[in-house]
């Protein structure tokens, strides 16, 4: 798992405030930028060569999504129109780092990929923050995309402005509860988000490192999701703890070289982690046990186990390597 969740001192950005997009996304045809190379998208050489590349700012992250999603290569064509739908809806928008914010759903995709997803959800994935952040509707992706990516972008898609973090939690523990996809993307989504919370001000980044260490990590681990509740947990802590990374950023270049540096490296990051589930309990179950109905969700969630565990039986995905 140190491959996972090492390098820890990732460079930080995060997105800011995003103005609705005014494109017309459903006609929108965007520039193919970038030249891509064909072995990273797929074995159809014709396809490749022709596939979509990205806005400016956004190519590295699309080489790589295409790269990822060469299990997918039958539906390369509902991906590149997806990938063209949200790179329009989100024209304009930009991260605080200054990358086109396009390249956070993005990231979120690659994410559900790299966990083999299928189609429905590595779209739901491109397409998460659309009817949050932008002029698309709900009824914009069921028309185009059909119903199961739809329902998945409603699921993880945040209430009104103005509600309570809590009355939130409690409507996306429900919309989780319903399908276990729903929970992969809202978990990638939170995944990359943790990876680039550096231009954040403080006080912010501590907020959402307590909220992924008591909500999200609790929910990864009760799925059995175990490369993302590592990688979450670890940038929880090192949120909570920056002073005590650097040496762990020394620790884990030696460990490059001197693989016996890996086991110190691992309970050192273990550590750690045990000190921000300390400072940050869970309270998943807390939200789970407060009413019949989400009580009942409470149930479903823990059936979503099974539902990882036939997913990881079928594409044989690879353990911890060390």
């Amino acid at each position: 798992m140190l491959a996972l969740v090492v390098p820890l001192v990732a460079s930080y950005n995060v997105a800011g405030p995003r103005a609705p997009s005014t494109v017309a996304v459903r006609t929108a045809q965007l520039p193919r930028t970038t030249e891509l190379p064909r072995a990273a998208l797929m074995r159809n050489e014709t396809m490749a060569a022709s596939v979509f590349r990205g806005v400016a700012g956004s190519e590295s992250s699309v080489r790589s999504f295409w790269s990822t999603c060469r299990y997918l290569r039958h539906d390369t064509p509902a991906l590149e129109e997806a990938l063209i739908f949200a790179s329009a809806a989100h024209s304009g928008q930009r991260r605080k780092s200054g990358e086109p914010y396009i390249v956070h759903p993005i990231e979120t995709a690659t994410i559900l990929a790299e966990l083999r997803m299928d189609t429905d959800t590595v779209i739901a994935g491109l397409l998460h923050d659309t009817v949050e952040d932008t002029d698309v509707t709900a009824a914009d992706i069921r028309r185009r995309f059909g119903n199961g990516v739809a329902n998945i972008v409603e699921g993880v898609t945040d209430g009104p402005k103005g509600v309570p973090d809590e009355t939130n939690q409690c409507a996306l523990l429900l919309a989780m509860s319903m399908d276990w996809r729903i929970v992969l993307v809202k978990l990638a989504d939170r995944l990359h988000n943790m990876r680039t919370l550096g231009a954040m001000p403080r006080e912010k980044q501590i907020r959402k490192a307590q909220e992924t260490m008591s909500i999200f990590v609790p929910l990864a681990r009760e799925l059995g999701i175990s490369q993302l509740e590592a990688e979450l947990e670890v940038r929880c802590a090192q949120t909570l703890f920056p002073q005590l990374f650097s040496p762990i950023e020394s620790m884990s270049r030696i460990a490059v070289a001197q693989p016996a540096m890996r086991d110190v490296t691992r309970t050192v990051l273990q550590l750690l982690s045990g000190a921000a589930r300390f400072r940050c309990p869970a309270q998943l179950d807390s939200f789970l046990s407060r009413d019949e109905t989400l009580a009942d969700a409470a149930r479903r969630i823990s059936s979503h186990r099974e539902r990882w565990a036939e997913h990881l039986d079928k594409h044989a995905l690879l353990s911890d390597p060390m």
